[in-house]
């Protein structure tokens, strides 16, 4: 079961980052970067145990397929992500 302690911390931590984003705050963009890196570490620490956990290597090659493609999606993501820098931190009036 799930705390609504979690449900609570979850929604303040998604409230911001929308306010934030549509704000276009320069914190924002940078908490985008802690974002994807904690994303990243919840996504690629389980494929990379599969990896080296497997125990024949079909299962290791398709967990290794899995970790590749997590490591593509990701490099995507940060290649879009910091080409969007110049458009945080500046006055959407001006």
């Amino acid at each position: 079961m799930i705390s609504p302690l979690y449900v609570a911390v979850f929604f303040i931590f998604c409230a911001c980052g929308a306010y934030g984003i549509q704000k276009r705050k320069r914190w924002a963009w940078y908490a985008g970067w802690v974002f994807m890196f904690f994303s990243s570490g919840a996504l690629g620490l389980p494929l990379a145990s599969a990896v080296f956990g497997s125990a024949s290597l079909l299962s290791g090659a398709i967990a290794a397929m899995g970790l590749v493609g997590a490591v593509l999606l990701w490099m995507g993501w940060a290649i879009w992500w910091s080409r969007r820098q110049r458009e945080f931190g500046v006055d959407p009036k001006a």
